[in-house]
């Protein structure tokens, strides 16, 4: 069983997310749409759906599995918004995106938890 360093992984995603916003408020971007659509190839994702299945018993694991995978959708269409010159609709999804990284913080530290004691 792989355990994932919990700080890593989230810092990681919010780097990760800071990238995708300024893909979507700007003309530079440093991430392929694979990147921003995929919910495996992220350091969390790949976690997710690997090694950190030995959790997916845990309620929390499944929350956070589930918004994981929300919150790549929500930026590959605010993705697609952009590209089709969209821009009312990526600033609705920039809302969504930031709820999401909120309520994702939260689930990730209650399944961090979880984790600890089952342990």
């Amino acid at each position: 069983m792989a355990i994932l360093h919990f700080q890593e992984a989230m810092i990681h995603h919010h780097e990760w997310l800071a990238k995708v916003i300024v893909c979507l408020t700007s003309d530079s971007c440093d991430l392929t749409p694979h990147e921003i659509i995929s919910d495996h190839n992220c350091l969390m994702g790949k976690w997710l759906h690997g090694s950190g299945q030995y959790f997916s018993h845990l309620p929390e694991f499944q929350t956070v599995l589930t918004q994981h995978r929300i919150l790549h959708e929500t930026a590959g269409r605010a993705w697609k918004a952009k590209k089709d010159a969209d821009t009312a609709q990526v600033q609705v999804l920039l809302k969504d995106l930031s709820r999401l990284k909120k309520d994702m913080f939260v689930s990730w530290n209650e399944l961090n938890s979880a984790i600890r004691s089952f342990e």
